[in-house]
């Protein structure tokens, strides 16, 4: 662990592993390229200290428990102490030597620009406030997770976080009850429309973000590979924790009803057993087997008639009345997002406002009133409130965090490593996958996921071939 708090750095080599497949840098090559970044720029109790707090702080962004107690300011407060870190350890330019920060920095200037021209000025500061902290969080993470251990520790924390999610929606929060005419989730006693229609599906109640089901079920998803990782590669208490928060968040994803994690759960599953080792693909497939043998049976008949809709076409439940409406709904706004990107191809309509915009179209279209819902798509979303280039400059940032990982997955220099590198590309993989699905294109966990892939890359980069490497050499786990 000598190395733990080795100040890694930035060099046109290093920043080269976002672009390349691997980089190969020993310390004497580093230190030729750039002589004047070799050195330490803060005391490594310093770094140490805004390390453990951006440890901390990704466990609350992902959990989202800031929006469970809003009154204490939990978010405002930790990115106060961050922005201090970076003052105080003088990394606040970190961000901007990458060619992701960079692309970052860009989007949320893009954001910015697109405000005053928006539908509804004051929506779309709100949506530039949560781009802002999401952007600044990516700084946060290259400024302070910049070695192995620490982006792995990182990885720990955001798996932590889903599995307190998963545990949150199962034991503390209730059902949210989805109202078959209006589409809202409300609390269970808040009696829907229709009382013996509504929906039992599972959301993180009183949070903002997590009380929607599709959204709590992308997030828990996201963190899957990292809870895998640690039962793979973490200490004996990592392993033990993890293992046991595993099947709480399998139980949330099922119990969400979400056919868009069904579908993100199978297309991950394909993917890991493409990439596992044989004694991986035995256990995963035997555990996957007798969990759903174990959750199934406890399924509300709502939510195992909602899966089944994506086998068959046949309208003979109200669940399947739905899902045919819901897909018809999300082909209409797909369109809608379309036509407006295609009418406001420069500013778009503001970032958080198509619902808003949409409703205004439809009423000058003659109609009542309009869908008012999000695009459901993050890439369309992007198009139509920041127009093309907000869109562009997202897309950018997801092939550029991504680019690379498949090769370190392979040809990494530790078995560690490489096990990493499976971790963030899965997680990678359910970002962009949901982004067909989900408007998460301004802010929130995906961009902390290519934040840290980002690192990841450059701090494999860093890693020596013989003389410093940053993790030990360590055989595969049984």
């Amino acid at each position: 662990m000598s190395n733990f708090y080795h100040d890694g750095t930035y060099s046109p080599a290093s920043e080269a592993v976002l672009d390349e497949p691997i980089a190969t840098e020993t310390p004497a090559v580093l230190a030729k390229e750039a002589p004047h970044l070799t050195t330490v720029r803060a005391p490594q109790a310093s770094y140490a200290m805004f390390y453990y707090a951006l440890l901390i702080y990704i466990y609350l962004f992902c959990t989202r428990l800031p929006e469970l107690v809003p009154q204490i300011r939990l978010a405002l407060a930790m990115t106060v102490i961050m922005l201090a870190g970076l003052f105080a350890t003088g990394r606040g330019g970190d961000l901007f030597q990458t060619k992701l920060g960079r692309i970052f920095v860009a989007f949320a200037v893009w954001t910015a620009v697109c405000v005053p021209t928006s539908v509804w000025m004051g929506g779309s500061v709100d949506v530039l406030k949560g781009t802002v902290q999401a952007v600044l969080f990516v700084g946060f993470i290259f400024a302070f997770a910049r070695t192995l251990p620490e982006i792995k520790h990182c990885m720990y924390s955001l798996g932590a976080a889903m599995g307190t999610v998963a545990v949150l929606s199962i034991t503390m929060f209730r059902d949210s009850m989805i109202d078959p005419n209006t589409g809202i989730a409300s609390v269970a006693n808040a009696a829907p429309t229709n009382p013996g229609e509504a929906e039992q599906r599972l959301g993180l109640f009183h949070s903002a973000t997590l009380q929607d089901p599709n959204f709590m079920s992308l997030y828990l998803l996201i963190g899957l590979p990292f809870l895998w990782l640690g039962v793979r590669r973490g200490s004996w208490f990592t392993k033990i924790l993890f293992l046991l928060l595993m099947p709480p968040v399998l139980i949330a994803i099922g119990h969400s009803g979400s056919r868009m994690a069904l579908i993100l759960f199978a297309a991950g599953l394909i993917m890991f057993l493409a990439w596992a080792t044989m004694k991986e693909r035995g256990i995963v497939l035997a555990s996957v087997v007798v969990l759903i043998a174990m959750i199934v049976p406890v399924l509300p008949q709502t939510t195992i008639n909602r899966f089944t809709t994506l086998f068959h076409g046949k309208q003979d439940t109200f669940e399947s009345q739905e899902a045919a409406d819901s897909a018809n709904v999300r082909l209409l706004l797909l369109w809608r997002s379309l036509v407006m990107t295609a009418q406001h191809p420069i500013f778009g309509v503001g970032p958080g406002q198509f619902a808003v915009a949409e409703d205004q179209q439809a009423k000058s279209e003659g109609k009542e009133r309009g869908i008012w819902y999000y695009t459901h798509n993050a890439y369309t979303e992007t198009s139509s409130e920041a127009g093309i280039v907000g869109a562009v400059l997202y897309i950018m940032a997801i092939v550029t965090s991504y680019k690379g990982l498949n090769a370190i997955r392979k040809k990494g220099p530790t078995p560690e490593i490489r096990e990493m590198a499976k971790a963030m590309q899965l997680s990678m993989w359910m970002v962009i996958l949901g982004g067909l699905f989900l408007t998460i294109g301004f802010g929130g966990v995906p961009f902390v996921i290519m934040g840290m892939s980002g690192a990841f890359k450059m701090a494999v980069a860093r890693v020596t071939e013989k003389d410093q490497p940053a993790l030990a050499e360590a055989p595969e786990a049984a």
